[in-house]
């Protein structure tokens, strides 16, 4: 709210979209769906280099998931198989054989030697008003009269 606020103060016609990750499945690497239910009393890890980690880890915590140890780097980075190595070292110290990432981390890490199981959690977007959203963004690409419009380019003044 702080934030909308701090928005409106600058562009008070500015049009604000609020958006949220929702639960969708579990998937193995190998891409086989796994059951929510997989994961009831199981000391399970997290994983991940994404941009913004806390809202990946507040969705698996509202699925109940017991979330013994997090282990997060900054977003994009790529993991060395002797990085995975070392990460999963960690998480058996602690009795952990489960590791929950994102589509995005799998892309990121070198599971080629991995020995723990890995489970991405898929999700979908839901957007507030998106009717709404996609119509302001059809008139913006279309160079519609209500479009936002681009700064002009003063080179040649």
């Amino acid at each position: 709210d702080k934030a909308r606020k701090e928005i409106f103060a600058i562009n008070p016609k500015v049009k604000i979209y609020l958006a949220d990750y929702i639960y969708k499945r579990f998937i193995d690497r190998n891409k086989r769906d796994i059951a929510l239910g997989y994961f009831k009393n199981r000391k399970t890890g997290v994983l991940t280099a994404i941009g913004y980690p806390a809202g990946f880890i507040n969705l698996l915590s509202g699925l109940d998931i017991d979330i013994s140890k997090k282990i997060i780097y900054p977003d994009h980075y790529n993991f060395s198989a002797k990085e995975v190595e070392n990460i999963e070292n960690d998480f058996k110290k602690e009795g952990i054989n489960d590791i929950i990432i994102t589509h995005k981390d799998f892309y990121h890490l070198d599971l080629r030697k991995a020995g723990l199981n890995y489970f991405i959690m898929e999700v979908d977007l839901k957007i507030e008003d998106e009717e709404d959203l996609l119509r302001e963004v059809n008139k913006f690409i279309e160079g519609g009269k209500d479009s936002v419009q681009r700064p002009a380019n003063n080179e040649n003044t």
